[in-house]
């Protein structure tokens, strides 16, 4: 079954699945569970990365990336994202390159 939307709500919790939307998780979730599982200095570091610009980031991202007619008005400085993918997908790419680039780990 590739959905779990046939499955009844019974069999869902006999199995123990559990369904989110991303807007209920979301990408700061993500961000701050792989951040707290590091070293205090390296969370410390991140949590300032964070911030300072990753927030401004991400949220520069959301607000300029939506088509315009889901923004609600039209503006200047639209972008459109070459490859589609959501912010959970970019934060999960930047936590792979932190890991592989940085050796936060050790």
């Amino acid at each position: 079954m590739e959905s779990v939307s046939g499955m009844s709500p019974g069999l869902l919790a006999h199995v123990g699945i559990v369904c989110m939307s991303g807007r209920e998780v979301g990408w700061r979730v993500l961000w701050e569970a792989w951040r707290d599982s590091l070293p205090e200095k390296e969370r410390s570091a991140m949590k300032t990365l964070s911030e300072k610009f990753l927030e401004p980031v991400m949220n520069h991202m959301d607000e300029f990336t939506k088509p315009p007619v889901l923004a609600g008005v039209k503006r200047e400085g639209h972008y459109r994202r070459v490859v589609p993918c959501t912010n959970e997908v970019m934060i999960s790419t930047l936590i792979s390159l932190f890991e592989v680039g940085v050796d936060c780990k050790s």
